[in-house]
């Protein structure tokens, strides 16, 4: 291409390339929007690990307490139990040699 071509290349109705002016500050805002969707996507990102370690100190807050509740209801059965059978017992020690042991093991007197 000899420099008349060339020139004629770059000059279009007697300005020099008319479109790039026309698209400099639309690709600019273009390249600012990517730039603010990535940030906002690692600071989502960010939002959503701290919400899963809360959610799981959530959760295992839950398991102790279910624990705890079921050792409780445990506990009340025990108890239940043992009371429901005091009277026999009471029985049985007046009857009997006036020792007993208890399921769980303990001496009754």
């Amino acid at each position: 291409m000899d420099q008349l071509e060339s020139q004629a290349v770059l000059t279009y109705h007697g300005s020099p390339l008319p479109n790039d002016a026309k698209l400099v500050i639309p690709t600019w805002i273009v390249a600012l929007v990517a730039v603010a969707q990535a940030a906002l996507f690692l600071w989502q990102l960010n939002s959503m690990r701290e919400g899963i370690l809360d959610a799981t100190l959530a959760a295992n807050a839950a398991k102790i307490s279910a624990d705890a509740a079921n050792k409780a209801a445990e506990i009340s059965f025990t108890y239940l139990r043992f009371t429901a059978a005091l009277p026999e017992r009471i029985s049985e020690l007046r009857q009997g040699s006036g020792w007993a042991f208890h399921e769980t093991s303990r001496l009754i007197r």
